[in-house]
């Protein structure tokens, strides 16, 4: 009402209006407290892709899933729930969402599923290969097995000098014996050392 209106105001009021709106609008920005980012779990369709996403609203969030998940515009795009499929639509119901929440991205066309049970198996094992320090010549491997999802043993080894590791003792003796015509094995110690 008050725009259909405003035609009829000299040019001074009009400014005048103008003005006040962009003062009140500046104030709003740097004094009223913003909501503070939030970080937020989401995944695909299929759920094989997963990311945190950290945003402050709802529109925020849905350009950000649209720059990680699809090429599409991010008016096209739906969040759920992934638990229970359920939409996601209002700034509210996102800012009331507890932190451990899990979200879905939905593409046009894409309807939400229930999970599919995971085959749950015996052992898991998992080797782990990484370096101490990255100018490291060796590095160290972490072995960890699962049992049953409820027992887990790990043990890393660890190797920090490469002359124990090249030793002759150490070092399968084929080699050596094969390394020491050509005088490899004694430049290989010195090089170590």
């Amino acid at each position: 009402m008050f725009n259909k209106n405003i035609s009829h105001l000299s040019p001074s009021s009009q400014h005048l209006n103008l003005s006040v709106q962009t003062v009140q609008t500046t104030i709003s920005r740097h004094i009223l407290p913003s909501r503070h980012p939030r970080c937020y779990r989401v995944c695909s369709q299929s759920r094989r892709r997963r990311r945190s996403l950290v945003a402050s609203s709802l529109d925020e969030l849905l350009q950000q899933a649209a720059r990680v998940f699809t090429a599409c515009c991010w008016d096209d795009l739906t969040l759920v729930l992934e638990e229970d499929g359920t939409v996601v639509d209002s700034e509210e119901f996102l800012q009331s969402l507890s932190g451990s929440a899990q979200l879905m991205v939905l593409s046009r066309g894409e309807m939400w599923t229930h999970s599919k049970p995971r085959k749950s198996g015996v052992a898991k094992l998992t080797f782990d290969l990484y370096k101490l320090h990255p100018e490291a010549f060796l590095c160290c491997l972490g072995v960890r097995a699962t049992l049953y999802k409820t027992y887990s043993l790990s043990y890393d080894f660890r190797c920090t000098r490469a002359k124990h590791v090249l030793s002759p003792q150490v070092c399968n003796p084929w080699l050596w014996g094969h390394m020491r015509p050509f005088g490899l094995s004694a430049a290989v110690l010195r090089s170590v050392d």
